[in-house]
Order: C-alpha cells, then structure tokens, then sequence
C-alpha cells in the first residue's frame, strides 16, 4: 500500500529524477523488510541509479541527477565518516558532529556539481540546512494532518494550514537574510576535470582511512586536511 501511494505520489507530481530515486529506494526499503533482508542505503542508491541511467541515459548530464543521487550519497557515507573523528560520544564535540556530519557531508560531494553547474559556491549552505531541515519533519507531519482533517473540518484544516504558511514564511525570512550576508556566494567560474578528479580522489581517501584505520589520531588528522583541502 504505501509503495501504491508513493508511486501514485510521483505521477501526481510528474516523476523528477528526485522523486524517481526518493521511490525506487523506499520500495526497495519495503521489499527489504518484506522478505527480512538487511536494507543497505548505498546498494539500493546504486540500483536505483542503474535503473535510472538505463532508462533515461541522458540524466547523467543534468544537474538534477548529480545533485539528487550525490545529496544521498554524501548522508551515506561521510556522515559515519565524521561521527568518528571523536573518541567520546558523550562530549559537546560529537553532539555537534551529529548536528552538522549530514549538511557538511551533503556539501562536499555536491560542491564540484554546484561549481560547474552554477559557477558559484553558498558559502553558508551548511548553516542554512542545520536551521532549516529539522523544520522539514515538522512540515509534512502538519501539512499531511491539515489535509486530512480539512475533508473533516475547513476551519480546523485551515488553523492546521496556517502553521505551514508561518513556516514557509520563516523559510522565506531566513534565505533572504542569508542572501544579504557578506559573501554569501563567491563566483569562482568553472574548474577543470582534473581538479575535480582529484577533489574527490581526496574524499575516498578520507572515507578509507575512517572506516579502515583504527589510530584515532590519525582519523582526526585526515578529517582536517580534507576539510582543509576542499576549502
């Protein structure tokens, strides 16, 4: 029933490339549970990606592909990743590693895609999704909840409704004071292959040395030279 309604879901709003891995993965998820395998991220972003290429070949060139499949792909990996680089999972260090490991994981794979797709770097692209994705949840439960009840009520789904507007309102306020910042984008032109190349080659080194090395100092080394490096 819930993979009906999400495939339903995705013709109502015309299947983007977002939404066709968004639902891909999330059945995958459900067959996973299904036959009581294990539900690996980095597998079904994979396979959702073949099926993808294979029926639209010409995706791989849109920004709307790379910046989709990379969002995920930068949650799945760098994100266990970061976490650790601490050895105390009690300290004020790794309770504001599990904040923001997600958006600077998102940041670094997509950074060389929004450089040659925008020719431009958001310098506070962190900061705006550690202030605006927590309010993402809060959206969809209310605005699914307003739907609802409005076949009940038009009063009560309207007062419900009026949540989401106040946020969307907040949504809108913040970007803009963002977009007013100093330097809240810098225009560094197009890079080469080569120095994409090598920007992610960087990455993988990271990845191997956090997931493989278990000297934690230097993890702590290599997480630092590659935030250093992709600056």
């Amino acid at each position: 029933i819930s993979g009906m309604i999400l495939f339903l879901y995705g013709e109502m709003i015309g299947f983007p490339v977002a939404t066709r891995r968004a639902v891909v993965m999330m059945i995958i998820m459900l067959i996973a549970r299904i036959i009581g395998e294990r539900y690996d991220r980095i597998n079904s972003l994979a396979l959702a990606a073949i099926i993808e290429l294979v029926l639209h070949p010409s995706a791989l060139f849109s920004s709307g592909f790379l910046l989709s499949y990379g969002t995920v792909l930068g949650i799945a990996i760098f994100v266990s990743g970061f976490t650790g680089l601490y050895e105390d999972d009690k300290s004020i260090g790794f309770a504001l590693w599990e904040i923001v490991n997600g958006s600077i994981g998102v940041s670094l794979t997509t950074l060389p895609v929004i450089i040659n797709c925008y020719h431009e770097v958001p310098i506070y692209s962190v900061l705006v999704n550690i202030v605006l994705l927590p309010f993402l949840s809060i959206l969809l439960i209310v605005s699914l909840f307003a739907g609802v009840l409005s076949f009940l009520s038009a009063a009560l789904g309207g007062f419900f409704l009026g949540a989401v507007y106040y946020i969307l309102v907040f949504y809108n306020a913040f970007l803009e004071l963002v977009d007013d910042l100093y330097c809240s984008s810098v225009i560094i032109g197009q890079r080469s292959a080569v120095s994409i190349v090598i920007y992610y080659l960087g990455l993988l080194v990271f990845v191997f040395v956090q997931r493989y090395f278990k000297n934690k100092k230097m993890k702590k080394i290599t997480g630092v030279l590659v935030l250093v490096f992709s600056v």
